[in-house]
C-alpha cells in the first residue's frame, strides 16, 4: 500500500508540474471519448427505433376461398405454433372490405356486386426474426401449407431497413475504433514526452537502485488519470448533448446509465494501453 500510495503521489505531483501539456492532453482525449460516446448512444437509439418500427411488422397470409371455418381455425393454430410467430389475427373478407372502403371511399366501390377479397391472417413476427432472409424463408414455408393461397410481405422495405441498420453499425464501429486508436496514440506520445522531461530524475532513481518497473509505474498511473479525467469530461458533455437534443428524462437514462461509468472506465483502459506502449518501448 505504501508503494502504491507513493506512485499515486508521484504521478499527481508530476501532472500538476506539467499542467499545461496535461490539460491539453486531457481535453484532446475527452473530445475523442465524447465522439465515441455520442456515436454509441446514437447507434443504440437507432437500434431501438428500428426495433420499434419493426415490432408490428408481419406477413399477410391469404386463405383459399373454399376453406371452411373449422379449417381456418386449424390453419391459424398451426401458424401460431411456428417459433417465428408472435401473433396471428384472422381478418375476414368483410373486415378487409370495410378497411378498403375507409381507404378508398364507399363511392369508389359501389359497382361491386360481390366481395372479391379473400379471408386472411395477419402474422406478427418476433423481433429477432425480422431479417430479410429469415422472413423470405418463412414466407416460402407458409406458402406450402395446405389452405394457403398466397403470402405477401414488405420484402423491399425489410431489406432497406436491415441494410441501413448494418451500415450505421459498421460506420459507428469503424469511427469508434479509429478514435480509440487516436486516443492511444495521443496518450503514448504524451507519456513519452513526460518521460524524457524527467530523464534527470530517472537517472537518480536508477543510481539509487530503483527497478525499471518502479520507475515506469507512475507513468502508468498518469495514463489512467489522463483517461479517467477525460472520461469524466466526455460523460458530462455527452449528458449535456443528449439532454439538449432529446427529452431531459431520456437523456438522464441514456447518459448516466451508459456513458458516465463506461466512458470513464474505457478512458482509464485506454490510458493504461497508451502508457504501456510508451514506457514499454523505452529502455532504462
Amino acid at each position: 500500500m505504501r508503494i502504491l500510495s507513493f506512485h499515486i503521489r508521484t504521478a499527481l505531483s508530476n501532472m500538476f508540474r506539467n499542467i499545461g501539456i496535461n490539460l491539453l492532453t486531457i481535453f484532446s482525449i475527452s473530445v475523442g471519448l465524447f465522439l465515441i460516446a455520442i456515436t454509441t448512444v446514437t447507434l443504440n437509439t437507432l437500434n431501438r427505433a428500428v426495433g420499434e418500427w419493426t415490432e408490428g411488422f408481419g406477413l399477410v397470409v391469404y386463405i383459399i376461398d373454399s376453406l371452411d371455418a373449422e379449417s381456418i381455425i386449424d390453419l391459424k393454430s398451426r401458424i401460431e405454433d411456428e417459433p417465428e410467430v408472435k401473433e396471428a389475427r384472422f381478418i375476414s373478407k368483410e373486415t378487409a372490405m370495410s378497411r378498403l372502403k375507409k381507404v378508398l371511399g364507399e363511392a369508389t366501390l359501389e359497382g361491386l356486386d360481390e366481395n372479391p377479397l379473400p379471408n386472411s391472417l395477419e402474422i406478427s413476427l418476433r423481433q429477432g426474426n425480422i431479417q430479410p432472409e429469415n422472413v423470405r424463408r418463412f414466407a416460402v414455408r407458409l406458402k406450402k401449407i395446405d389452405g394457403v393461397e398466397d403470402v405477401q410481405f414488405g420484402e423491399k422495405w425489410v431489406g432497406l431497413l436491415a441494410t441501413a441498420a448494418r451500415r450505421f453499425t459498421l460506420f459507428g464501429s469503424a469511427l469508434g475504433i479509429s478514435l480509440a486508436v487516436g486516443i492511444v496514440f495521443i496518450l503514448s506520445n504524451t507519456i513519452k514526452v513526460l518521460f524524457y522531461r524527467r530523464s534527470n530524475e530517472i537517472k537518480i532513481l536508477k543510481l539509487l537502485g530503483a527497478t525499471s518497473w518502479f520507475i515506469r509505474i507512475p507513468f502508468l498511473v498518469e495514463g489512467i488519470f489522463f483517461g479517467s479525467a477525460a472520461g469524466v469530461l466526455a460523460s458530462g458533455a455527452s449528458y449535456g448533448a443528449t439532454y439538449w437534443l432529446g427529452s431531459g428524462q431520456a437523456a438522464l437514462n441514456v447518459s448516466l446509465v451508459w456513458p458516465t461509468y463506461a466512458v470513464i472506465l474505457f478512458g482509464g483502459a485506454l490510458g493504461v494501453v497508451g502508457s504501456l506502449l510508451a514506457v514499454g518501448r523505452i529502455r532504462l
